[in-house]
């Protein structure tokens, strides 16, 4: 029997049945996404798919794209690229140089003999705003961002709330959803989801929100945690990453 771990997940809304809220899986997704759009799923690649889930700023399914199957993200004359420059999606196209690939440079000449004006003026400022980004270097005494926790950038103590639900699902996920109400109203220092990349803040938090699932590229059942700040503001928790109650002894 092959265990199913809770690692992180979708929103659903409070009242929802979680077993009702599984979804129908990445590529079920993706031709929905490409259906409502208007598109003719039945002559798109993966390519195309990739490019729906762009506009619909879906991280999650880019990702499963370009990490479970396989995607070439250069294919096709930088397709990719270079679309997302016609429609000025820089930090995502930032993103995928730098973490993906891309190969910028290569998309900028394709875009030239083509005649791509747009396209080619967002790649520029592609390659302006990655050549402006230094790395901050850490030398015997460890920076700590402003404003940030100690504890949290050291990565002492801190607490896991990951489980393993492969037995008794009902039992262990109403334990779960306790432990997480009980951070309401506590400030705690954890990593939340901006873009593709966790960020780590310390803030307080007011509400937590009913957590939801979803399966991800290999048929795991994942979990995933929205909150309220004090402040209004709402973030997604990155359960995968510890976190840390800041106002406890």
């Amino acid at each position: 029997m092959r265990a199913k771990t809770v690692n992180e997940a979708m929103n659903f809304n409070r009242e929802d049945d979680p077993k009702g809220s599984l979804g129908i899986g990445m590529m079920g997704q993706l031709k929905a996404l490409a259906k409502a759009r208007g598109k003719n799923i039945e002559n798109m690649d993966d390519v195309g798919f990739f490019l729906v889930a762009a506009w619909e700023n879906r991280h999650d399914l880019m990702d499963y794209l370009l990490s479970a199957k396989k995607l070439d993200i250069n294919s096709q004359e930088c397709e990719i690229l270079r679309v997302l420059g016609w429609w000025e999606y820089i930090d995502l196209g930032i993103h995928l140089i730098q973490k993906r690939g891309a190969d910028l440079e290569r998309a900028r000449d394709i875009a030239s003999v083509k005649g791509e004006w747009k396209t080619g003026r967002a790649i520029d400022l592609m390659k302006e705003k990655i050549e402006s980004t230094k790395p901050t270097p850490v030398y015997e005494v460890q920076n700590f961002e402003r404003g940030g926790s100690p504890r949290a950038t050291m990565e002492l103590g801190g607490i896991n709330l990951q489980e393993d639900f492969a037995f008794d699902f009902e039992g262990l996920f109403e334990r779960y959803i306790k432990k997480l109400r009980k951070l309401e109203g506590k400030t705690i220092s954890c990593a939340v989801r901006i873009g593709f990349d966790p960020v780590r803040k310390t803030l307080k938090v007011a509400r937590m929100y009913d957590p939801g699932f979803k399966l991800d590229a290999d048929d795991l059942l994942l979990l995933t945690q929205w909150f309220e700040d004090d402040k209004g503001d709402r973030y997604e928790m990155m359960l995968k990453e510890k976190i840390y109650i800041e106002n406890e002894s």
